[in-house]
């Protein structure tokens, strides 16, 4: 059964891999000025280009996870819905945390997505 796709999930989706592509944009830059620091600055602590280069991992990594998201979203496959039902309920719980940076605005838009994607769970093969 070919299950149309809606317009809310291809939205999602298109920002997932935009976000994706900003995670993957920013760990890279992360990881080049903390080598380039560290080579070129030597008085710069061993700790804090460590830092950056664990930061920069640790955001290609989740760069990766949104582009998944994002393209397995476009396919309705169910990975990527459980995928992105655990994004949303992450940065909730960050949100309530106070971590993560997201605020009020990106806490709110998680819960929306999150509802919307249950709402929406069938088309998901």
């Amino acid at each position: 059964m070919v299950s149309v796709r809606p317009v809310g999930v291809t939205a999602i989706a298109v920002i997932s891999i935009l976000v994706g592509l900003l995670y993957l944009l920013v760990g890279i830059v992360l990881i080049l000025l903390s080598v380039l620091g560290g080579a070129l600055f030597a008085w710069i602590p061993q700790g804090i280009i460590t830092g950056g280069i664990v930061a920069g991992v640790i955001s290609l990594i989740v760069g990766f996870l949104w582009l998944a998201a994002g393209v397995g979203l476009l396919r309705l496959e169910r990975w990527a819905w459980i995928l992105a039902i655990l994004a949303c309920v992450g940065v909730i719980v960050l949100g309530f945390l106070g971590l993560g940076g997201f605020g009020v605005c990106g806490w709110i838009l998680a819960i929306v997505i999150l509802i919307y994607l249950v709402l929406v769970r069938d088309h998901f093969v």
